[in-house]
């Protein structure tokens, strides 16, 4: 029998730090569930190489040829989303951290005032969890209400 290519590019899909394993993550949980998981290939397939290119023909056709119930798939998907939720609720809790303390307590480094560093750091969490949220692995109402649990100065 065949080997899946979601085990032979689990290093991708479960470890990969970069752009285009990011396009192939959020392709394979596009799969896995379409209503939650929006993905376009269209919309990044420029940014994919070669080598790429043919991992993303692999995985979906095998998806094609063994379905969703198939377990490589199955097991691989689930991982990418309990990672994805993870980070995003570390994320939310760093956010929340910050937002307790004041601007003029947080850490101020290379010469750049407190409050500065402060409020970019607000700002960075902030966008990771719109992208979180968009992305369907952090619920909004938590991510506003989070946001909402301190007036940023």
């Amino acid at each position: 029998m065949k080997n899946s290519p979601y085990f032979e590019h689990n290093d991708i899909l479960l470890s990969g730090k970069y752009g285009t394993a990011h396009r192939l993550q959020e392709a394979v949980i596009s799969l896995y569930n379409p209503k939650r998981f929006a993905f376009c290939i269209d919309h990044h397939w420029g940014g994919f190489d070669t080598y790429h290119r043919l991992i993303y023909e692999k995985l979906i056709n095998w998806f094609h040829e063994h379905g969703p119930e198939e377990n490589s798939f199955q097991s691989i998907c689930e991982r990418i989303i309990a990672d994805r939720e993870e980070q995003a609720l570390i994320c939310a809790q760093e956010l929340t951290d910050i937002l307790l303390t004041s601007p003029f307590d947080y850490p101020s480094e290379d010469g750049i005032p407190s409050e500065v560093n402060y409020r970019g750091q607000v700002n960075l969490l902030k966008h990771h969890l719109e992208s979180y949220s968009e992305k369907g692995f952090f619920d909004s109402k938590e991510m506003l209400r989070i946001m909402a649990t301190r007036v940023i100065v």
